[in-house]
């Protein structure tokens, strides 16, 4: 998993008017876990989900919803059934030693968004929130994908390749875990000492990881395993 440390400052609030998503109730689902409701967490499942794949951020029905980053819009579903949404691209920008494009999703939308295609800058209005697809109440549904070329960088994490979008989040200050969430070990990502120390007290938590003497004494930490 890649340290909380790596994530880049380089998202704006997709919905202006929960600027401070740490307030109560912004944030109705997180990352990673099931939907409470089991119809939703079956229909997870039926996608090869392990969990959430983004967060619900809570908004009134005709909330305005803005670009989180520049970049171009390179998918627009107008369906009603599975939901009226948008997918950007970022423009490339080097991290974790790789040229990545972020792929962002706003799903959930009022039909006929402002903008459904072309170029578009952060902090532009595109759309309105809404309740279109599979959903229980008026929501946004914001998720993150970090692409190297057609591949998702983190192809295999049981969320589609997404990753918690919360890290990189410019406004957001919500204490977070250690470890960005969605991500895996990358080959060549070097842990700190610190890094590794933490993943050793929280093995006692239920964690995998091992404790720090087993990956020193293999070898295995300068290789970000």
């Amino acid at each position: 998993m890649i340290p909380s440390s790596q994530a880049l400052k380089i998202l704006g609030n997709p919905i202006h008017l929960a600027e401070n998503l740490t307030s109560p109730n912004r944030i109705s689902q997180g990352f990673g876990g099931m939907p409470p409701n089991s119809q939703m967490a079956a229909l997870y499942a039926s996608w090869g989900l392990l969990g959430h794949n983004g967060i619900d951020i809570m908004c009134a029905e005709g909330e305005p919803v803005y670009a989180a980053h520049s970049g171009t819009i390179i998918e627009y579903s107008p369906s009603l059934t599975t939901g009226v949404g948008l997918r950007l691209l970022s423009d490339p920008i080097e991290w974790l030693g790789r040229t990545v494009q972020f792929k962002t999703v706003l799903w959930h939308l009022v039909p006929g968004p402002e903008v459904t295609s072309g170029r578009v800058f952060k902090g532009q209005r595109l759309a309105k929130g809404d309740n279109t697809g599979f959903s229980t109440g008026n929501h946004l549904h914001f998720g993150l994908d970090a692409k190297v070329g057609l591949n998702d960088l983190f192809e295999g994490n049981g969320y589609g390749g997404h990753i918690d979008p919360r890290y990189f989040l410019e406004n957001y200050t919500d204490p977070l875990d250690p470890f960005i969430k969605g991500t895996l070990n990358l080959p060549d990502i070097v842990l700190s000492p610190v890094e590794v120390a933490i993943r050793s007290i929280r093995i006692v938590f239920g964690n995998s990881w091992g404790p720090a003497p087993v990956f020193i004494r293999r070898g295995l930490v300068s290789r970000g395993i």
